[in-house]
């Protein structure tokens, strides 16, 4: 008698399921969640003792992992596969866990000098910062992602600045800034409620329909960074690229993307 192909759907899926001790699927995760741990964004192992490190013996498909300083050496141990960044943290730094933070003029008054913090998301210091405040604020930054921020302010913290990632410099002009980390599909409608003359920065997936103007899109977006995928029609594309200073992703037609599929 044939099975069930609910059944053998089943059967496929149990097998998937996590076995005992294994841990896996998650955005963040503090401390030891089992031996083999996968497919987590950032493991946050600070406080964790080189005798409970002894207990992993895995680590898969994870982004980013924050260890204390001097454990590396507990970790050679562990078969490690598809793991973007190793970073030790020194006990006096602060962490910052974030998607995304916008660091400006009025943000950097309100904070105490002698800042050391450790960023691990997508950075942007806004036009207004001058140069001379971010490097009184800060005593050492580390950044892991993405760091934009103006020529003035990357020389200001260079000597304190340590990036794993990507810095990207923006311009020192004062404009409304847009961004888009995840998927934005843009409209005329969308652009209309828009700032003239602004900077996007595309770091997820933005799509530009076909019935876009052309002058509406050149009057929003007078710079745009794509560091993600931007698909739009051949012209809008051809304009985009035009205006786009710094490119660390993908541009591509709709024809295009329905030929690689």
């Amino acid at each position: 008698m044939a099975e069930d192909p609910k059944t053998e759907a089943t059967q496929d899926e149990d097998e998937k399921e996590l076995q005992p001790g294994q841990s896996g699927n998650m955005g963040v995760v503090k401390g030891i969640p089992g031996k083999q741990i996968r497919n987590v964004g950032v493991l946050d192992l600070r406080g964790v003792t080189a005798e409970q490190i002894a207990q992993v013996e895995s680590i898969g498909s994870v982004g980013v992992v924050l260890i204390d300083e001097n454990l590396r050496t507990a970790m050679t141990h562990i078969a490690t596969t598809d793991v973007g960044s190793l970073v030790e943290i020194s006990s006096d730094y602060r962490v910052m866990l974030e998607p995304w933070i916008e660091f400006s003029k009025a943000t950097l008054e309100a904070m105490p000098s002698g800042q050391k913090l450790v960023l691990v998301g997508i950075a942007l210091f806004k036009p207004d910062v001058p140069a001379a405040l971010a490097a009184e604020k800060f005593e050492a930054l580390q950044v892991v992602g993405i760091l934009l921020a103006s020529p003035g302010v990357q020389g200001a913290l260079m000597s304190k600045l340590q990036i794993t990632g990507v810095s990207v410099t923006i311009a020192e002009t004062e404009m409304s800034i847009t961004h888009s980390l995840g998927q934005n599909k843009v409209t005329a409608g969308y652009l209309s409620y828009l700032a003239d003359g602004g900077l996007y920065i595309n770091i997820g997936q933005t799509m530009i329909e076909a019935d876009v103007p052309a002058e509406l899109l050149a009057s929003k977006f007078a710079a745009y960074y794509n560091i993600g995928q931007t698909i739009a029609p051949a012209p809008l594309l051809d304009l985009l690229k035009a205006r786009c200073t710094t490119n660390l992703g993908q541009f591509s037609t709709p024809e295009e993307e329905s030929a690689e599929e």
